[in-house]
């Protein structure tokens, strides 16, 4: 149901490779940009340790586990309208090109109902109906908090003060401006980010040569909070812990029934957990690989799953 959105020239290749000694580059010998490094963070936030592709004999890295589930798929701008509202939500990476034909479709799977998720840079192009803001001057701030109290210590980040024009604060900084907004707009809403590509400014490190795989600039980590508790909304299947592949399959003109698909990538660690599904309470579990029911206590039942194994099972509800 999410999709994000590259430029329709990204040259994108992920940060390592087999055949090369260099990292971080696009086209192949571009140094990365910093649109670049956002999309790298959220790749690695959505599907963890997909950097290490190529180098494992495991399908590391290309099976990877997915804490949100697998809902996101990556589309560019040249994305067709009728294909753009199949998604629920657009989250744009890096210097996307803004195109009056781009922002126009924008405009609308936003009034159709869509969410678009996207940082001042980029948001400022779209109408302040949209937004719910008016941009202002550069600022730079090391803190952000939630509404509700809880506080990030950041590395230091460079953002656009923003002005509240019907926008409401998801995250502040301390003093007081507003980093991270949610605005409804027709009967979609705009989530814009005031840091530039949602991250830090470059680090700075008293020992550069001794760092090696760590990106320059790093996720906010207020919005790595917000932004997966919003992912996490999508998914109907979490499971603790964490560290499996989850995939869900709906029936149509049954939503009590769901099929799951759940691999353990694991060479020597089997996992054993609960898995929780978003039903009222559940009937049955079943795993149809072994032909076996799985302990159910309201709407979670209880999996064991050996290393490198899947499970595929059906739940029903009540």
């Amino acid at each position: 149901p999410l999709a994000f959105m590259l430029d329709s020239y990204p040259g994108w290749n992920p940060p390592l490779h087999l055949s090369r000694g260099d990292k971080s580059k696009t086209w192949g010998k571009l140094p990365y940009e910093k649109g670049d490094y956002q999309a790298d963070a959220l790749f690695r936030l959505v599907w963890p340790t997909y950097e290490d592709c190529s180098y494992f004999r495991d399908e590391r890295g290309f099976l990877t586990p997915t804490p949100f589930g697998d809902i996101f798929d990556v589309v560019t701008n040249r994305c067709l309208p009728e294909i753009l509202k199949q998604y629920s939500a657009v989250m744009l990476l890096g210097a996307v090109e803004l195109t009056p034909d781009v922002l126009a479709i924008l405009a609308d799977f936003v009034s159709d109902g869509g969410d678009l998720l996207l940082d001042a840079p980029r948001a400022q192009l779209l109408p302040s109906e949209l937004t719910g803001l008016v941009f202002g001057d550069q600022a730079s701030a090391t803190t952000t908090t939630r509404p509700k109290g809880e506080a990030f210590a950041e590395q230091p980040y460079t953002y656009t003060q923003v002005t509240l024009r019907g926008a409401e604060p998801l995250l502040v900084n301390e003093a007081g401006d507003a980093i991270l907004t949610m605005n409804k707009a027709d009967k979609g809403r705009v989530i814009v980010c005031a840091a530039d590509c949602w991250l830090t400014d470059r680090l700075t490190y008293a020992r550069p040569e001794l760092v090696n795989m760590e990106p320059p600039y790093r996720l906010l980590e207020g919005a790595r909070a917000v932004l997966s508790e919003y992912f996490g909304s999508f998914c109907p299947v979490q499971t603790e812990p964490g560290g499996l592949n989850v995939r869900v399959n709906c029936f149509e003109g049954d939503p009590s029934r769901l099929l799951i698909s759940l691999t353990n990538n694991e060479l020597f660690s089997p996992w054993r957990g609960a898995v929780q599904v978003n039903l009222p309470a559940l009937a049955s579990a079943y795993n149809l690989l072994t032909d076996t029911a799985l302990p159910v206590t309201g709407s979670t039942f209880e999996l064991s799953l050996p290393a490198g194994d899947v499970a595929l099972v059906e739940v029903r509800g009540r």
